[in-house]
Order: structure tokens, then C-alpha cells, then sequence
């Protein structure tokens, strides 16, 4: 995967989320939180496989694909 792009919205979509999070957080809105929460692990996961697998396609870290491949299994 070569695409900075991919990285930087995946970045943001982080940034965005963490910026949505403190007005749902005062009021006690557990199902937005929950959703936040979610799709801030989604969007960590899509910027952490974007780099680590920038240019090549090698098995750097064999546990973390492990742990994104039991979160697809669902």
C-alpha cells in the first residue's frame, strides 16, 4: 500500500472523532460514546496497517496481524 492519503484521512477521521468526543462525554450519551470509541479503534487500525505496511508487503509484527485479522473475523 502506497497511498498518503489513506494515512493522513485516517489521521484526521482520529483527530475529528477525539475533537467530537467531550460534549457527549459531559452529557452521559453512553451510545455515542460507544460509537466514538469504535470507530476511533477502526480508524487507528486502517493508520497503523497504512504504515506499517507502507511500500512492502513483509510481516514486520506478526502479532499485530493477528489482532487485525481476529477483529475482520466477525
Amino acid at each position: 500500500m502506497h497511498d498518503l492519503l489513506f494515512i493522513i484521512y485516517a489521521f484526521l477521521a482520529m483527530v475529528l472523532l477525539v475533537l467530537a468526543s467531550p460534549p457527549h462525554w459531559r452529557s452521559g450519551n453512553v451510545g455515542a460514546i460507544c460509537l466514538v470509541c469504535w470507530c476511533f479503534v477502526g480508524a487507528l487500525g486502517y493508520f497503523t496497517n497504512a504504515i506499517v505496511w507502507w511500500d512492502n508487503v513483509e510481516d514486520h509484527s506478526p502479532i499485530w496481524c493477528d489482532i487485525c485479522e481476529s477483529k475482520t473475523k466477525n
